[in-house]
């Protein structure tokens, strides 16, 4: 029977709505939202406990949600290294979870309270979001990897 749990990260408290044995069930939300951030500790403590977690209710991420965009990279990263089987449900399938379109009037307004020039910011990865469209598509390719029937019948996610 699926019912809520405590686990104990650092003197702090990761609470999960769901969870049975080694199975947790869990929304983006919940171990990715702003008003409760989560980082690497939190995840790794959750792939100690479980070997499986599900992840409901994944949003469309663009660069203008850099910040949970960031969370949901690293929650990602941690299951995959860890090798948790984590099945997930998304607004979009995995090749458009992603939207690597900037933001412009988010990167006009820090400009403008920068002082800096539009030519100028084309060189800048804060503008031009490089680096979380490479993330991002490694995380694509890693979230593919994760529903193949070679990393689920892998046999390697053991309890650490």
């Amino acid at each position: 029977v699926a019912r809520p749990r405590l686990l104990r990260v650092g003197g702090r408290e990761l609470r999960l709505r769901r969870a049975c044995g080694d199975v947790a069930d869990c929304t983006f939300s919940e171990r990715v939202s702003p008003s409760q951030p989560l980082g690497a500790s939190d995840y790794l403590e959750l792939c100690r406990h479980f070997r499986t977690v599900f992840v409901r209710r994944v949003p469309r991420l663009a660069l203008a949600q850099r910040t949970q965009a960031r969370r949901f990279i690293t929650f990602v990263d941690t299951l995959y290294d860890a090798k948790v089987a984590t099945p997930l449900s998304a607004e979009v399938p995995l090749s458009l979870l992603f939207a690597s379109e900037p933001d412009g009037s988010m990167d006009r307004e820090l400009m403008d309270d920068l002082g800096i020039a539009e030519a100028s910011a084309a060189s800048l990865s804060v503008f031009g979001g490089q680096e979380e469209t490479f993330a991002f598509a490694r995380t694509t390719s890693r979230l593919t990897e994760m529903h193949t029937h070679a990393y689920w019948s892998a046999g390697t996610r053991v309890r650490k």
